[in-house]
């Protein structure tokens, strides 16, 4: 593969089968080239040349690869720009899905497509694939400040949680005040009670492994033991007992 300015071109000698690696390149340079004229603002040049990257990395990689998550979003995103919303939020959508399911809720290109979604007005269906981080959530979700000692006149109030902060380890919440003003306020999970009905992530265990990643909604919080009973999402609607750096809302 040789790259030249804004020229490409694949060669092979005569008689030589190109591997899968080759077209794997020419997908790279195809998108490279592309972003060239998305900064130029030339989307018609832009858009025909993230298409067939798009196909490459699908042909290479499969659909359930992060080649193909990455070219998704990235076609999607120009095809937005060149005007063609109906394409590109489908594409952004499907980038989504499929990262959700092979990198897990928690991963920052899930985030990254929420966040779009959300800034471009487009709801997603949050009962089937639900984020973490409170983006595109069908209501809001609600709990009450407790065990506070830097701010005990909060502990009781009710607040709206509106996102996890994955670096922080806390949660982004607000609390409206009877004024009508707002205080944003970050609250560590054990410091907050989230009310019945609110669905959560289950997260960091170490003795169930395996119900790491899985979605259930929260029944009541049990103070004498400081847990959740959450009710999970996966048709067999157990009941496990968790603590609450455990259930991360979403």
């Amino acid at each position: 593969v040789f790259c030249d300015g804004l020229n490409y071109t694949v060669g092979r000698k005569e008689g030589a089968v190109l591997d899968s690696e080759i077209p794997g390149c020419e997908a790279v340079l195809l998108n490279n080239l592309a972003e060239v004229y998305v900064k130029r603002g030339e989307m018609s040049k832009a858009v025909p040349l993230r298409r067939q990257s798009y196909a490459l990395r699908e042909k290479v990689h499969g659909k359930n690869s992060y080649e193909y998550v990455n070219a998704a979003f990235s076609l999607g995103c120009v095809l937005l720009h060149d005007k063609n919303r109906a394409e590109g939020l489908d594409l952004i959508v499907e980038s989504r899905e499929i990262a959700l399911r092979i990198l897990g809720p928690l991963h920052p290109h899930v985030m990254k497509c929420d966040l779009l979604l959300e800034q471009l007005g487009a709801a997603v269906d949050c009962e089937v694939n639900p984020s973490p981080v409170g983006l595109g959530r069908c209501k809001p979700n609600w709990a009450r400040i407790r065990g506070l000692k830097s701010r005990a006149d909060l502990n009781r109030e009710l607040v709206e949680v509106s996102s996890y902060l994955q670096d922080q380890g806390r949660y982004k919440t607000i609390l409206r005040k009877d004024d009508g003003e707002e205080e944003i306020l970050s609250i560590k999970p054990t410091n907050l009670i989230l009310e019945a009905g609110v669905k959560v992530i289950i997260r960091g265990l170490l003795s169930a492994k395996d119900l790491n990643g899985k979605k259930g909604e929260v029944i009541t919080f049990h103070r004498d033991i400081s847990r959740y009973s959450v009710k999970l999402c996966d048709g067999s609607s157990k009941e496990i007992g968790v603590k609450p750096e455990n259930a991360i809302a979403y």
